[in-house]
């Protein structure tokens, strides 16, 4: 696998399709053996409209609790990153915005964490998490994608936080035959009125705790200040 696109009317529905058993909560990783760099053109996806039931995941921020390779894959939030992390090319959007994609490989334990920011989305009042999971959400319906409604939920450092997930059969990157892969989206707004959407991808079934892609995510916080 080497990467992944967003493609069709939804900017998400690039790397998706089921049911997950409820994970609540993500254990942090360390990254003594973090591998990065670019990985060249990002390979297409496209959904192929085949969706199980949403996986029934729920995302808990770790913050500072987290330890390992740190970083700060877009302005104003970082990321401590599970082991065996590739960081693929960052691309640019539009608007400012910017696409940082990584993928873990380990065979049983595959992984993608797409982030997009500062500026994911328009922020304008109190509820712009909530209008981009639902914007997303009639976008996935119309791919025949059946999303799992978007839940407002806590997350450390963030003033707005929306959880949504879905699946989808596609063809992941790198892959010859179709399989079954389950999505999780989180999207944030910070104090200051930025935006965030960050996307995790994995087998279905197996997007848990334990996948590097869901502890990376779970460790998503806002930058430090500059002194």
């Amino acid at each position: 696998m080497t990467g992944l696109e967003r493609r069709g009317a939804s900017r998400r529905a690039v790397l998706a399709v089921g049911a997950l058993t409820l994970a609540a909560g993500c254990a942090p990783g360390g990254s003594d053996d973090v591998l990065a760099g670019g990985a060249g053109a990002v390979a297409a996806v496209t959904p192929a409209g085949t969706s199980l039931d949403a996986p029934e995941l729920v995302l808990l921020p770790w913050g500072d609790e987290a330890t390992g390779e740190t970083v700060e894959p877009l302005t104003g939030v970082r990321l401590v990153l599970a082991p065996r992390a590739r960081a693929l090319t960052p691309e640019w959007v539009a608007d400012g915005r910017v696409q940082v994609t990584y993928v873990w490989t380990d065979t049983g334990n595959w992984g993608y964490l797409v982030l997009e920011g500062p500026g994911s989305f328009p922020v304008t009042g109190g509820n712009d998490a909530m209008a981009a999971a639902h914007a997303e959400e009639q976008l996935l319906i119309g791919e025949l994608i059946r999303p799992r409604p978007p839940e407002t939920t806590a997350w450390t450092g963030m003033a707005q936080s929306v959880q949504m997930s879905w699946n989808q059969a596609t063809t992941p990157p790198g892959w010859s035959e179709e399989t079954s892969v389950d999505a999780e989206a989180l999207f944030v707004v910070d104090g200051a009125g930025h935006s965030y959407t960050a996307v995790v991808y994995g087998a279905r079934d197996l997007l848990v705790s334990a996948n590097p892609a869901v502890t990376t995510l779970c460790s998503l916080t806002v930058s430090e200040p500059a002194s």
